[in-house]
């Protein structure tokens, strides 16, 4: 069990040294990615 708790706490202290921003961007890059390949597809 202390290693799960181990784990946790070092995925929240990465997703806390990312900055918002950062984060807001990726999301929007990976969103509009998808909005892509969905409605264009690649022949």
């Amino acid at each position: 069990m202390r290693q799960y708790v181990d784990l946790a706490r070092s995925l929240y202290f990465l997703t806390e040294r990312v900055p918002r921003l950062l984060k807001t961007f990726l999301f929007v890059m990976l969103t509009g990615f998808q909005l892509f390949t969905n409605y264009v597809p690649f022949c």
